[in-house]
């Protein structure tokens, strides 16, 4: 089966995340520690399953099971610690990338206006 350009792309971001949490594993503790008592130990299995050696189906099966026992506030606060680690080592989806830059211009536009208006 062929993948996909932006397929291969997630998959080789996933694995660059992946990577990052091995090499840097005390940040990856550090990060989970900030997190609220609730998402501590769901976060932190998460994070064992997400670097192990296992096939990525099952991963993904074993973490969707987890997040699946957690009230949404929890689930949407480990998502958010997955997102925030994955902009930090640099790992930004094309959305997310146009989204910076929007609010790029806008802030260039009002910067604009205002040194316009002085």
């Amino acid at each position: 089966m062929a993948h996909t350009p932006s397929h291969d792309d997630y998959v080789d971001k996933i694995r660059r995340l992946a990577e990052h949490i091995k090499t840097h594993p005390d940040e990856a503790r550090a990060g989970v520690a900030k997190l609220s008592a609730a998402a501590q130990q769901p976060a932190g299995d998460i994070l064992k399953i997400f670097v192990s050696d296992k096939d990525p189906q099952t991963k993904f099966a074993e973490i969707q099971k987890i997040k699946a026992g957690l009230s949404a506030p929890v689930r949407a606060e480990i998502d958010q610690h997955k997102q925030d680690l994955a902009h930090k080592v640099g790992i930004l989806t094309l959305e997310e990338i146009l989204e910076r830059l929007e609010k790029l211009a806008d802030h260039i536009r009002v910067s604009s206006f205002s040194l316009m208006r002085a």
